[in-house]
């Protein structure tokens, strides 16, 4: 499997099209966390680096842009239920913490599962988005 390669992955009550990239036998994953208006596959070239350090990731297309998690109501697409989607998608991966990486919006998802699941995170990128203290 190659980062390019889209597969669907359950986490939670939501089917999502993940682009994976494997790293030999990994025991470190990153989740990458795309902003608006790119998809996973925008992490395509990021994704090799870590991968070449012995880190595998993980890429999903977020609620709304995977076809099975798109949903119609409003209130579906507030921070909590992208918080839960990640954890969900961390509770897929055989690491016990993850190196979260957000860009843009995805950084403000990967902004509040950090404070909210410390335990959950051996580091936090965040790209292109302050730290939510900042729009206090």
């Amino acid at each position: 499997m190659t980062a390019t390669t889209p597969t669907p992955r359950q986490a939670g009550k939501h089917r999502f099209t993940v682009y994976e990239t494997p790293a030999g036998d990994a025991s470190a994953y990153a989740l990458l966390l795309h902003g608006f208006p790119q998809s996973a596959a925008s992490w395509t070239d990021v994704a090799r680096r870590p991968a070449a350090a012995g880190i595998a990731s993980l890429a999903p297309d977020q609620r709304g842009y995977s076809p099975t998690a798109r949903l119609s109501e409003v209130d579906a697409y507030r921070l909590g239920e992208l918080v839960d989607d990640a954890l969900g998608l961390c509770a897929t991966l055989p690491a016990g913490r993850v190196h979260l990486v957000g860009h843009d919006w995805g950084a403000i998802v990967a902004w509040a599962v950090a404070a909210e699941h410390p335990e959950l995170v051996a580091s936090l990128t965040a790209v292109s988005a302050p730290h939510p203290a900042a729009f206090a």
